[in-house]
Formats: C-alpha cells, structure tokens, sequence
C-alpha cells in the first residue's frame, strides 16, 4: 500500500495535467464545433433577410417605375435583382443538411422564380410605352400575394434558424462550463496531490537524513572491522608462512633419514654384509616400499607447501606431448600388467605440442594414471584420449573403476581429501594432496583440471593445456593407437 499511495502521489499531478490538456483540447474542439454552428445559423438568417430586402427593393422600385415613369426607379431592379437569385441558392446550400429547411427552400425558390419573371413582364410593359398594361400587372401581382407568401415563408425559416441558433448558443455555453470546470476542479486535485507529494518528499528528506547517519555509523563499524580484519589477515598470513616453512624444513628433514634406510637396505639386500635368507630379502623388499610410499607422502607435502607460499618455479616450453606420456607410460606398465589392467591410448599424433612445464605435467599425467590404477579393479581398463583445437590439448584419463559418488566429486580436489578410502584396499594410500597439487599445477601453467564420475562405471579426469606449436617430425604410423 505504501508504494501504490506514493506511486498515485508522484505520477498523479502529472496525470492529472496531461488529462486536463486532453479533455481541455476536446472542449476547445467541440466549442470551436458548436461556435461554427453558431456562425452558419448567423449566415442563413443574413441571407433570408437579404433575400427579403432585395425582392422588398426591386418591387418598389418597379412600381414606383410604373407610377412616375421614372427610369432612375429601376435601380435596384437592374443592379439587385440578380443578388436575390443568388441568396436564395446560398440558402439551399447551406441548408442542405435539414430537410424541413429544404423543403421550404425549393418552395421558396419557386415563388422568388415566378416574382422575377413578374418583374420582367412589368418592366417590359412599362419600357414599351404601355403604362396602363403595367399597372394592370401590379394589380394582378398583388392579388397573387407573391410577396407576402414569400415574406410569410422567409420568416418561418427565419424563425427556424433563431431557434437553432439559440440551442446552439447554448450548447457552446454549456461547453465552455464544462471546461471551466473540469478545469477547476483538475487544478485542486492536482494542488492536493502536490502539496501530499511535498509533504512526502520532506518525510523522505527526513527518513534519507536518518538513513545517512545510520549508513555513517555502518561506516566507522566497517571501517573498525575491516581494520580488525587486516591484523587477522596479517596473522594468518605469517602463520600461514610459518606453516608454509615449518612443513618445508621437516620436509627436508625428514627426506634424509628415509633415503638413508632406503640406501642401507639396499646395500643388505645386494648381501653387500653378508648373505641373507628369503624371509629377510621379503622384509627389505617391505621395507624399501614402505620408504618409498613415505617418501611420496613427503614429497606431495612439500610440494602443496611450495604450491601455497608461491615458491614453485616454472619452466614453461612447448613440451611433445607424445614423448611426455610415453615416458609416464613406462613408468606405470608393470604396475598395470601385473594387477592384469588394460591400457590404451588414442587421439592426437606425436606432432602435438603443449606450452607447459615438463616436469609438471608429468607430474600431473603421472598423478592421474596412478589414482586410476589404485581404483581399478583386475580385468578393468585405464585409457587415455587427447584431443587438441587451435587453442587448448585436452587429456582425458579414464578408468573402469568404481567411481566417484555424486556427493563426493565436488570435493575431490580439496587438499587432505580422501574419497571412500576402504574401498581400494590399498595399505599405500596418501594423504589426499595428489588431485589438490595437480589442480594447482595445471592452473599455473593456464591450464585445469576438472572431473566427471558415475559410481559404478568409472571417472574420467580432463586435464586442459594451452596447445603449443607443432612440430615439424612425421607422427609415426602407430602414435594414434597404442595399448599396453
């Protein structure tokens, strides 16, 4: 309600203007339309009464001719007649539009016709020397009472044409009210609407007042928070560096001691100290995997430490993408042809080129066939399809395993997460940084990584990297189809 009554309040005078030139316009139109009325009734009364007067001159004129035989008399016969023929006819004109009118016209004409050609034969008379046959006309004329029919029936029109003149008078009066008052009463509403739109502006000014001073206070408040805010910032920052250092130097730290048992139990396992029974070359080999799988872990530590404090160096080149896989290839084979897993890969030649880091996109490629491996199950298949447009290569690593559930797949590239570790069976799982660091990788390199899933069937990791030059080699015959 409260915007429906400012609405009317704002837009009502204006409305209301507008709506007052409006009806204004049609009143003015309709007056101008009774007052041309008015006027037209003005004309025919002019005309009837100039009919009359002619016909009144002519025949005095025509008579006294007859009495003195005074030609000077025919004045008016010989210079008005004519006009009095032609009132009549405007008469007919501009009565056209009422039958009652018309009627009389042609009946009135037809007395003006048999008056004038009276006139003639009088004057003809009288012009021949016969005086006394003239008179004997004038007497036959007034017992045919021409002029008095005719004057009988100018007057009735006349009177016709006063009453439509006094209607319409009035109806250009009524109208000129009508205007008038609409006028009136437009400007009070208009005035009322406007003194409510003044009242409401300064309630307005009042509440904008109030709303600046509270908008102020918000300020100081925001002002204080956002200050609050950067010495949290700050702390977090340096406790983040702090972070960032302490697990890069226990990193370091503890890369030492796992190489050094990976070296001694390698100098025992080449019996370099003496011979060794199987059980004991079983427990190196143990041991040797459990330092590697430790190794790894510190290695994604120190790598996400690097990643968050921003000291990770790039090495960005065009890069043979083709040399790239076959090189993580190699690496994964036995792995996957001893857990009895299918390998393929098709797409893009050898030719192809991406313009990234070397050792992080293997990284990467190594990173994600790996996770496939651990997912799938013997007999399943891993793959991998490239293919490249004017802009990006895209790396697509699929596996048959069991996929990732709906509500997990948003989070799979959050650091330390792990997605349904049981399922695997796997005693080397990681810490969950592998997906976080090759996501951080790929967009240092102005590429992305990104996933889809279908519990049950499988996951397809998209790895995108900006596309390089070519290279300028032939591909061979089998670089678009090779499986393991």
């Amino acid at each position: 309600m409260p915007n429906v009554r400012r609405g009317v309040v704002v837009l009502g005078p204006p409305a209301i203007v507008a709506l007052l030139g409006i009806i204004t316009a049609l009143g003015v139109r309709r007056e101008r339309v009774e007052t041309g009325w008015v006027t037209h009734s003005y004309v025919v009364r002019g005309k009837i009464d100039e009919a009359f007067t002619v016909l009144r001159d002519v025949e005095a004129g025509v008579r006294g001719f007859v009495i003195t035989g005074d030609t000077a008399s025919l004045l008016a016969y010989r210079t008005r007649l004519p006009a009095a023929v032609n009132a009549v006819n405007d008469i007919r004109a501009l009565t056209a539009d009422n039958p009652v009118q018309g009627a009389r016209v042609a009946r009135l004409d037809t007395l003006v016709t048999a008056k004038v050609a009276e006139f003639h034969a009088v004057v003809a008379a009288a012009s021949a020397g016969g005086l006394d046959s003239a008179r004997t006309l004038v007497r036959r004329s007034q017992q045919r009472r021409l002029v008095n029919n005719i004057r009988t029936l100018l007057a009735r029109m006349d009177a016709d044409e006063a009453e439509l003149l006094g209607s319409r008078l009035r109806n250009v009066e009524r109208q000129r009210r009508i205007v008038i008052l609409v006028v009136v009463i437009g400007t009070v509403v208009a005035t009322a609407l406007a003194w409510l739109a003044l009242q409401m502006l300064l309630r307005g000014s009042r509440q904008l007042e109030s709303q600046r001073a509270a908008l102020a206070r918000n300020r100081d408040e925001l002002l204080e928070t956002t200050e609050q805010l950067k010495a949290r910032t700050l702390a977090a920052e340096e406790a983040n560096r702090a972070k960032a250092q302490f697990l890069t130097t226990m990193s370091h730290e503890l890369r030492t001691p796992l190489n050094a048992i990976d070296g001694y139990a390698e100098l025992i396992e080449m019996e370099l100290r003496g011979p060794i029974t199987p059980e004991q070359a079983q427990d190196l080999a143990r041991i040797r995997r459990s330092q590697r799988h430790l190794l790894s872990l510190v290695n994604d530590v120190l790598n996400f430490a690097r990643l968050e404090a921003g000291r990770i160096e790039w090495d960005i080149t065009d890069v043979a993408l083709d040399d790239t896989l076959q090189v993580v290839e190699a690496l994964l084979r036995p792995q996957l042809e001893s857990k009895g897993i299918s390998y393929r890969r098709d797409g893009t030649g050898s030719g192809v080129l991406v313009h990234a880091d070397e050792e992080k996109l293997r990284q990467i490629l190594l990173n994600l066939l790996t996770n496939a491996y651990k997912f799938t199950p013997s007999g399943g298949e891993v793959s991998i399809h490239c293919e490249a447009d004017e802009r990006d290569v895209r790396i697509k690593v699929r596996d048959t395993g069991r996929g990732i559930p709906a509500d997990k797949i948003a989070t799979v590239f959050d650091p330390f997460v792990q997605v349904d570790r049981h399922l695997t069976g796997d005693s080397q799982q990681g810490v969950g940084l592998g997906l976080a660091i090759s996501r951080d990788l790929a967009r240092g390199m102005n590429g992305d990584l990104d996933v889809t899933s279908t519990s049950g069937v499988g996951s397809e990791f998209v790895l995108s990297i900006p596309r390089g030059g070519y290279r300028s080699k032939t591909p061979s015959p089998d670089a678009a189809d090779q499986s393991l």
